[in-house]
């Protein structure tokens, strides 16, 4: 069935953005491609800066084997954070594949299913940190093992607009393979990896898989669900960048005109980065088969992160709501806003180390007036604010305007955010509780991200995006 679908050519038809105070309407509810730099906290980076180009053949999705050599320079003559950042991560690395792999169709009756996605995620990636920071060859065979381990499953339920479990496994696989690709391409230039003859069908296994199930929330969800779909999207397309002969079998919206669009690689890639800048930025809205109370049927508080860095659809999912200032309690309108812009950093960073600033840099200087169908089909319209988008502010927003702590978890995608942005408020909150080590986007971000007071930073190596 899926070799037929993946031969449909599927027409998309976009409109055109007009980045003015003229009504835009956008039947098919293209994204926009297009952004601007932020005003209110400039760049600390020369986005014109030529960087270095990745070493071999490895893309470079957190970190790249040449910057794992400088690391482990650093954390041998005792600099921190990279000394205990090392010692964290080739520890956790020890650990013992105790989970069977996965055989067959799978299901996830909670976040947690199958464990073999979550714990092997994590233990692949730092099995091939640590074989780059120590050498030991039994690192890589045992992170090998471990990817193997995933291609035995054949499915997780159908694509589209499923019903729980199988719409979990939507949101378990985005946040997950992420962390497998990242361990994979890591491995891209070792003897064991290339003698083992798992990187095509593990490509194909992603294409065939895992990309359909979780292309449908990518195209509706406004949520955290939809930034997760979308950073997974855009990391498998990136990596079958080399596999022009495969097809990303993309399920669109229930009200669109054609059930799927297939795109090559390189597609799918622009294709996902503009749906995460239409999701910051207002111009996409909650699709039919997502959210029964997304904000999106209340235009007032329409979907989009804003000016003020509230990410709206996350924020109603506690006792905030669409439209509140601040987060008061330590309920879900924390805990997803935080979940949401682990999955936008982790993104970001992607598009960074493809000479792409377009998230990071994000934000819309002039008001937008739209026409839009809220997941009902019924017709709105509003005026989208000017200084929208902004990942910055969002990150402002969880960090300085919630009255909770920051967690772990957002803490150890702060060290990402705050490798570029620089911004004193992130690193006042980051500090204190190194090594941060994980969340559901990235993993052991101190040992890639952090670094020395005094230290100057340039950007990251970088390869270009799929051609």
């Amino acid at each position: 069935m899926l070799n037929a679908i993946t031969s449909r050519v599927s027409i998309v038809i976009c409109c055109t953005l007009l980045l003015s105070l003229s009504t835009v309407s956008c039947e098919n509810n293209a994204p926009e491609k297009d952004s601007k730099l932020l005003v209110d906290y400039p760049p600390q980076h020369d986005i014109s800066a030529v960087t270095d180009a990745v070493e071999g053949n490895v893309r470079g999705y957190l970190t790249t084997p040449q910057e794992l050599r400088e690391i482990k320079r650093k954390a041998d003559a005792g600099i921190e954070p990279y000394r205990s950042a090392v010692a964290d991560v080739v520890s956790f690395a020890k650990k013992e594949w105790e989970w069977q792999p996965p055989k067959g169709e799978q299901t996830c009756p909670s976040a947690d299913d199958p464990v073999y996605l979550e714990m092997g995620s994590q233990l692949a990636y730092a099995q091939a940190l640590a074989y780059h920071l120590t050498g030991d060859a039994a690192f890589a065979t045992h992170a090998i093992s471990g990817i193997r381990g995933i291609l035995g499953i054949s499915g997780f339920g159908e694509p589209g607009n499923t019903s729980k479990p199988d719409k979990q496994c939507q949101l378990n696989l985005s946040w997950w393979i992420p962390g497998f690709i990242h361990a994979a391409d890591l491995l891209e230039d070792v003897p064991e990896w290339q003698n083992s003859g798992i990187k095509k069908p593990f490509q194909e296994w992603l294409a065939n898989v895992v990309y359909p199930i979780i292309s449908f929330t990518a195209e509706v969800s406004m949520s955290n669900w939809g930034a997760a779909a979308t950073h997974c999207c855009a990391a498998i397309a990136d990596y079958l960048h080399d596999r022009n002969d495969l097809n990303l079998v993309s399920y669109n919206r229930l009200s669109a005109p054609e059930p799927f669009t297939a795109r090559a690689p390189a597609e799918a890639f622009e294709h996902a980065n503009a749906l995460a800048l239409g999701r910051m930025n207002g111009t996409r809205w909650e699709g039919k088969g997502g959210s029964s109370s997304a904000c999106d049927f209340d235009p007032s508080a329409k979907s989009m992160i804003r000016p003020d860095g509230a990410i709206p659809d996350e924020l109603r999912r506690g006792s905030t709501g669409c439209e509140g200032a601040a987060i008061e309690e330590n309920d879900k309108s924390n805990m997803y806003s935080q979940t949401h812009l682990q999955q936008l950093i982790a993104h970001a960073e992607l598009l960074l180390r493809r000479g792409d600033h377009r998230i990071y840099d994000n934000i819309q200087p002039e008001a937008l007036r739209i026409e839009y169908y809220d997941p009902n089909g019924n017709p709105l319209a509003v005026e989208l604010p000017a200084g929208r988008g902004s990942l910055l502010k969002a990150i402002e927003f969880v960090f300085q305007k919630s009255k909770n702590p920051v967690p772990r978890s957002l803490k150890s995608a702060g060290e990402v955010a705050y490798r570029y942005y620089k911004a004193p408020f992130i690193l006042s909150a980051i500090e204190a509780s190194r090594p941060n080590s994980s969340n559901r986007a990235m993993a052991f971000e101190t040992l890639t991200h952090g670094f020395a007071e005094g230290e100057t930073i340039a950007l990251p190596p970088t390869v270009p995006a799929p051609k």
